[in-house]
């Protein structure tokens, strides 16, 4: 089995904060899998190379979605954990998201989320969920080829939050299950803008039909 860590790094992220988040990857995987940054954009803010990663540079900036996708196809692995610059891996996360995919009615896969100021309270074992959000997640191959791959939606530079409610929608009319990870944690620095909510209500509507998308939004 193979493993594929995904960072994303657009040229509006702060460097700092996705070097933060690539050294918690390397920490908890400890060298397991291949890590992957993938640089969005010409001008991305003097994202070094970093060692025990392969950077992936797209000089002619797209949306994030397909930016993303474009780099799991040409470098694919088994399994894929697709992460946004910020989030803050904690120890444990990775092998207990991999673990949780060898059940093979699952599709889509998450940790629990919470933000830096939070205090947290987590459950054991996993949570069925209609959606996941906030582009932290894994998958497999093996899905991929079942449900295709995430569509993009907003405009060429910031994705709304459209893109992962719409794959978990079609994960879950393929039969697959989207869950939580109770245990595996990771932190997030930011919240979702409410614009882009909205926004991303309005397309999922368009592709799916208002009574659909009101049953999982």
């Amino acid at each position: 089995m193979t493993l594929g860590i995904y960072i994303h790094h657009s040229q509006f992220d702060d460097p700092e904060v996705t070097l933060r988040t690539v050294a918690a990857v390397q920490a908890d995987a400890n060298g397991w899998g291949k890590l992957y940054v993938v640089c969005n954009g010409r001008d991305e803010r003097q994202l070094p190379n970093i060692k025990g990663a392969a950077m992936i540079r797209h000089f002619v900036p797209g949306p994030d979605a397909a930016v993303m996708v474009r780099a799991i196809q040409t470098h694919p692995s088994e399994v894929m954990i697709l992460l946004k610059s910020g989030v803050m891996v904690q120890t444990g996360m990775t092998a207990r998201l991999v673990t949780t995919l060898s059940d093979t009615s699952i599709g889509i896969v998450a940790p629990t989320l919470f933000r830096l100021d939070d205090s947290v309270i987590t459950g054991e074992g996993i949570s069925d969920g209609k959606f996941v959000r906030d582009w932290c997640w894994g998958f497999t191959r093996d899905f991929t080829a079942v449900v295709g791959y995430v569509d993009w939606v907003g405009n060429a530079f910031r994705e709304c939050p459209g893109a992962d409610v719409d794959y978990c929608y079609r994960a879950r009319e393929h039969g697959y299950r989207v869950v939580q990870v109770n245990e595996a944690m990771a932190a997030l620095p930011d919240k979702i803008d409410e614009r882009w909510q909205s926004k991303a209500y309005k397309w999922l509507v368009w592709k799916h039909g208002l009574a659909k998308i009101n049953e999982v939004w």
